[in-house]
């Protein structure tokens, strides 16, 4: 859910639960920074699907960073999967299958206090 909102809006979510007691786990998509900047292959694409159904991505993060930004917002990464992982694990044992898009990510962070 972070692609919908801006990047002062995670910030103030992030430090809002890393308030919580340590331990505490939170789950959150995101899509690729590259999607937002252009430089991720298709990315126009893909974007152009979030406007078209007016909930346009704004904001991203590059994966190869995303241990850095926790780090700097109180988390520590615990998990983080991408559409194919994801399918594989979660929804191909429950017989459903949805093509997968690597762009799109899942993090389970855990707060550090």
């Amino acid at each position: 859910v972070t692609q919908y909102i801006t990047g002062e809006a995670n910030d103030a979510t992030f430090e809002y639960v890393s308030k919580t007691a340590p331990g505490s786990r939170m789950v959150f998509s995101y899509v690729h920074r590259g999607i937002i900047d252009g430089s991720f292959k298709d990315a126009q694409k893909w974007k152009s699907i979030g406007e078209q159904k007016s909930t346009p991505w704004i904001f991203g993060i590059d994966p190869a960073e995303l241990v850095q930004y926790l780090s700097a917002r109180g988390f520590a990464l615990v998990d983080h999967v991408g559409g194919s992982d994801y399918q594989e694990r979660y929804l191909n044992p429950r017989g459903r299958h949805i093509p997968p898009f690597e762009a799109e990510r899942i993090a389970l962070a855990v707060v550090t206090g």
